[in-house]
């Protein structure tokens, strides 16, 4: 107990004394909360150095990594002069020296000095911002560990490092063991992030403006082929082919340039998932379902076009004469043929340029043959068919040849005439509806037909002409006077049957 009467000086040396054998007393009591959690953990890391080897220098450097997290926790308390707090400043001075001692054991002083330099513990208070960095790091360090594998937030994430990373640059340097901890968990949260293929050598705004143009790019100026753009005409044209295979290596090249950065971009950060995927599955199987489309669309129109020349192929020639000699149906054959033929052609290219399984060989070489046997048909039937019989007098031939006479009807030259018909009366009612009421429109005409056998370009068609003359229409019909009222090609026939 020290006596409060001594004198000044001896009352201090009294002091001292006092205050240096509590604070070498090891039993001393630690009441203050963030000092009893530290000095918890001295007794832990005190325990293990007794345990420890002599000269087992692996673990007392895992022995001194302990020793300098309790340090760094040390280090952000502010210092005070009580007894308790330079209890546990003794301490870790003490158990730091007892890890040396253990790593050292029977190496020289020289040795033991080089191997393992005292620490200083800070009494001076860290940076004011650096506690509000560690404690948001802490909490991305968390992020990092809980959303690996979530786009989102990996984003958020790396773009909360680069401004954690920019506040503590700003912070001026220190050897202070809070900033050495803060540039070492900035750094383990920097490695956490980077994506296997290397660090991204883009901040999080350039990654985002180079998905914006893959998104401009892939949405807006590069054109998958769709299937309703082809067949308008009911035909695969060369220009179809032409638009597919541009569009498709347009899509390819473009791919290949984007791909590798937008994957590495999508591993670091997260941003450009949806876009990655597009170019990598989604167009391709969207492209896949088109061009199946496509080949479906074509084959309807194969199937019909080879179903017609089946059936036109087939026909008896004397049963059906009408449909090899009517030259507006040979005609309508004849375009229906080409044009099944000009789309296998094409499908035919297009498979090639894709590699697709679908073959239109077989097809096309069932088209050429129904064809040909059917122009054989119309050739043959050409060459059987009669005249009609000659029903007319001189009346009705000066009629038709006053008629054909007119130029506006395109009559060519005319080897031979035949009248197959007598005049017949025929008229006509319509009922129609003009400006709100109902008009009765009446005709009344006589007609007969004129058979006329012309020469073109040294072959001989015969023609089919009606001739008309009315007694009642409406404008513009003449009246009282004989026209061409219908006029048709109905097919070639042979010289030696006229």
């Amino acid at each position: 107990m020290i006596n409060l009467r001594m004198p000044a000086f001896a009352l201090l040396i009294a002091f001292a004394a006092q205050t240096s054998a509590i604070a070498d007393d090891a039993s001393i009591k630690i009441t203050d909360p963030k000092l009893h959690s530290i000095n918890y953990a001295l007794d832990s890391l005190e325990h293990w150095i007794t345990k420890a080897a002599d000269g087992d220098q692996q673990r007392a450097s895992a022995l001194m990594r302990d020793h300098q997290k309790i340090v760094v926790r040390f280090a952000r308390l502010p210092g005070a002069e009580t007894v308790q707090y330079r209890y546990v400043q003794k301490r870790i001075k003490t158990l730091e020296q007892q890890i040396q001692d253990k790593a050292t054991q029977g190496s020289t002083a020289d040795d033991a000095k080089s191997q393992s330099p005292a620490t200083e513990i800070q009494n001076t208070k860290p940076h004011p911002s650096l506690a509000g960095i560690e404690s948001q790091l802490n909490g991305l360090l968390a992020d990092i560990q809980r959303y690996q594998d979530n786009d989102k937030q990996r984003s958020r994430m790396r773009s909360d490092l680069e401004t954690l990373t920019a506040r503590y640059g700003r912070i001026p340097k220190s050897d202070h063991p809070v900033y050495v901890s803060v540039g070492k968990e900035l750094d383990q949260a920097k490695r956490a992030l980077q994506p296997a293929s290397g660090p991204l050598q883009m901040s999080n705004s350039e990654a985002a403006d180079f998905v914006e143009k893959i998104r401009v790019r892939y949405s807006e100026q590069i054109e998958l082929p769709r299937a309703r753009d082809i067949m308008h005409s009911r035909e695969l044209t060369a220009e179809d082919v032409d638009a597919i295979i541009s569009k498709i290596n347009t899509f390819k090249t473009s791919a290949a340039q984007d791909q590798p950065t937008l994957h590495h971009i999508v591993e670091a950060t997260g941003q450009g998932r949806y876009w990655l995927e597009w170019i990598e599955t989604k167009a391709i199987e969207n492209l896949e379902r088109d061009l199946t489309a496509m080949e479906q669309m074509i084959e309807r129109e194969v199937r019909f076009g080879l179903s017609n020349a089946k059936n036109r192929s087939e026909l008896d020639v004397e049963k059906n004469n009408y449909a090899f000699n009517n030259e507006a149906m040979k005609k309508q054959n004849e375009e229906l043929f080409d044009r099944t033929l000009r789309t296998l052609i094409q499908a035919e290219r297009l498979n090639s340029s894709l590699n697709r399984q679908r073959d239109w060989s077989v097809q096309r070489r069932q088209l050429e043959q129904y064809v040909t046997t059917y122009r054989a048909k119309v050739d043959a039937a050409s060459s059987v068919r009669d005249l009609p019989k000659e029903v007319g007098n001189e009346a009705l031939h000066k009629i038709a040849l006053e008629v054909f006479k007119d130029k506006k009807y395109g009559v060519g030259k005319v080897i031979k005439r035949i009248v197959n018909s007598k005049p017949v009366p025929r008229d006509r009612v319509e009922h129609k509806e003009f400006a709100g009421r109902i008009e009765t429109i009446v005709r009344q005409w006589e007609e007969y037909q004129v058979t006329t056998v012309e020469e073109e370009d040294g072959k001989y068609f015969v023609y089919i002409n009606n001739l008309a003359k009315f007694t009642r229409a409406p404008n513009p019909t003449p009246i009282d006077r004989w026209i061409l009222k219908q006029r048709f090609k109905s097919g070639e026939i042979s010289k030696d049957r006229l």
